[in-house]
């Protein structure tokens, strides 16, 4: 608008677009960590024996890696947000 002169943090805007991107995708996440718990609920009701038990074990490594990154986006959210919130002149 003319004649208002609009303050714009180009710093703390980037890290605030960054933290929501790192939030949206632990989500996405942990919706997939969701489906692998339904995954190896099938693999045990259905699969017996050895090979299921070793299905079982890959698929919870998975989620369990997958865990780990959900924590890290998070993490980094936190931080970025810390970021924006600073006063960048």
């Amino acid at each position: 608008m003319p004649g208002f002169a609009v303050p714009y943090n180009q710093p703390s805007f980037a890290c605030t677009a960054a933290a929501s991107a790192c939030d949206d995708l632990a989500g996405k996440l942990e919706d997939q960590i969701g489906k692998l718990g339904s995954l190896r609920g099938d693999v045990v009701s259905t699969w017996q024996g050895d090979g299921g038990a070793s299905l079982d074990g890959a698929v919870g490594r998975q989620a369990d890696a997958l865990r780990g990154a959900v924590n890290s986006l998070r993490a980094a959210a936190r931080t970025l947000r810390a970021a924006a919130s600073e006063d960048h002149h």
